[in-house]
């Protein structure tokens, strides 16, 4: 019998919900964390740092073929100059219809 891979996973966007998935998913020895990315490339860099993720992209689309699945951490950015936290559209159906 074929012994099963982990299933892989990419993270999409870091705050407010990655890390602590990142923290339950660890103990998970049927899933792995492959990919990361964030609207903020160091932070992603740094999350991926943090919890052994191989490979940091530039855009969610370069995670296909890469992963199994994706999970979306938050989906919506972070207020601009002037704006209050919530204002900004969710970007959750964007991020998810590539996969």
């Amino acid at each position: 019998m074929a012994e099963k891979k982990p299933l892989r996973l990419g993270m999409v966007t870091v705050e407010p919900h990655g890390r602590p998935w990142a923290e339950v998913l660890a103990g998970m020895p049927q899933a792995r964390m492959a990919c990361a990315w964030d609207y903020d490339l160091a932070t992603a860099r740094s999350y991926a740092e943090t919890y052994r993720i191989p490979r940091v992209v530039q855009e969610p689309e370069e995670m296909l073929g890469h992963v199994d699945a994706v999970l979306i951490g938050g989906g919506r950015r972070g207020p601009g100059p002037g704006e209050v936290r919530g204002q900004r559209r969710d970007d959750h159906l964007r991020l998810a219809r590539p996969f």
